[in-house]
């Protein structure tokens, strides 16, 4: 009698072990926890990355960006790795390059070709035509055409146009974060043509995002309102370090300007070790 009551005891443990597991997974798959478990950030499988580190980096930093989103925690209270767009190479990791083998290349020889003769041709000579005399002709007299009269016409009153109030263009805020591009496996970091910006302020409606500087700009298309901490751009082949005089003006789908700010220079700095 008190075995069975043993083997009871140890079925019913196994049972609530395996419904906390449960409760558990489902909680740690939660797309608000964690941006690894969010489809519409890095839940497209990047966080199973087969280096321990760059995957350990991902759930970290998943985390921390997930309380941000949820309002939990602000941009200056997380880890300064995590304010960067890609996980950050480890000290000892040291890329090795090795140089192409340029192939070499025998020039093909142009075979030497003899012009064809061209064959005198003897000109026809061409008969003498001796033009028919033109009959002359008498022309026939042009009735008189009295022109009948145009009626009168009143034009139709032009309806009067109200036009649209023009909305108000409101101030964009934009600060620089950093401004880098990144490839993995190895992981290098390369200063140029990615950069990322703190956005604030981007009024209601706004349907096109477009970033102008003296040397380049970029449009991003979308529904927008409220802040963005971090705001991503590219051009590709052009160095962020030579952009200058950049503006963020926003618009609506009316294709009218409703919000505007200034861009600063960002400068093209690494970002911190």
């Amino acid at each position: 009698m008190k075995t069975n009551k043993i083997h009871l005891t140890a079925i019913l443990v196994v049972i609530l072990v395996f419904a906390l597991m449960s409760v558990a997974l489902a909680a740690a798959e939660d797309a608000s926890e964690n941006w690894c478990f969010d489809p519409d950030h890095w839940g497209d499988g990047r966080c199973a990355d087969d280096d321990p580190w760059v995957r350990n980096w991902y759930y970290t930093c998943g985390w921390y960006r997930a309380a941000i989103s949820r309002g939990e925690l602000s941009l200056s209270q997380i880890p300064d790795m995590c304010n960067m767009p890609l996980p950050p190479p480890p000290a000892s990791t040291t890329a090795e390059v090795t140089p192409e083998v340029t192939p070499e290349v025998t020039p093909e020889v142009t075979p030497e070709v003899t012009p064809e003769v061209t064959p005198e041709v003897t000109p026809e000579v061409t008969p003498e035509v001796t033009p028919e005399p033109t009959p002359e002709v008498t022309p026939e007299p042009t009735p008189e055409v009295t022109p009948e009269p145009t009626p009168e016409v009143t034009p139709e009153p032009t309806p009067e146009v109200t036009p649209e109030p023009t909305p108000e263009v409101m101030t964009i805020g934009v600060a620089a974060n950093f401004c880098t591009y990144t490839t993995t496996t190895p992981i290098t970091w390369v200063p140029g043509t990615w950069a990322q910006y703190a956005v604030t302020g981007v009024p209601a409606g706004t349907t096109r995002m477009v970033f102008t500087f003296t040397e380049a700009s970029t449009t991003n298309l979308g529904t927008f309102a409220g802040d963005y901490p971090w705001y991503n751009i590219e051009f590709p082949g052009q160095s962020f370090a030579g952009l200058t005089n950049g503006t963020l003006q926003a618009y609506n789908a009316s294709d009218v300007l409703v919000g505007q700010g200034a861009v600063p220079d960002i400068g093209c700095t690494m970002p911190p070790a």
